[in-house]
């Protein structure tokens, strides 16, 4: 079973890493 959800959290959440915090 794929499910894009978790992928595209996960790309989410790498790109949040990536923007600095403010």
């Amino acid at each position: 079973y794929y499910s894009p959800f978790n992928e595209r959290h996960g790309l989410i959440e790498e790109m949040l890493r990536n923007f600095p915090e403010c």
